[in-house]
């Protein structure tokens, strides 16, 4: 039954996109989990937002440290709008992982 188990689990845990776990492009992979992020304290309870709000401004800083900020919020504002519609369970996926690999985050 483990066999059966473990396929059902990994069923119900949707895939990461690859645009954050792709680390041959630093600056797409800022700006992507900066907008999951940015997603995700909109879609919970006050009271969960602040580690959520803190890796967001690290993936923001990351991103302000390879383009200007008129760059970086341009760049941020058509990455979130292209990625409003993503489904709940992928964006929570996506958050939790950025959330979890934020630069400057001690492991």
């Amino acid at each position: 039954m483990a066999p059966m188990l473990a396929a059902l689990l990994l069923a119900a845990t949707p895939a990461l996109p690859s645009d954050i776990t792709d680390r041959s492009d630093p600056e797409g992979r800022a700006v992507n989990c900066a907008a999951y992020l940015g997603h995700e304290i909109n879609a919970v309870p006050r009271a969960a937002r602040p580690p959520l709000i803190a890796a967001m401004r690290a993936w923001r800083a990351d991103l302000e440290r390879r383009r200007t900020k008129d760059e970086a919020d341009q760049y941020f504002a058509s990455t979130f709008a292209v990625l409003r519609d993503t489904p709940p369970r992928t964006r929570r996926a996506a958050a939790a992982y950025c959330r979890a690999h934020a630069p400057g985050r001690r492991r």
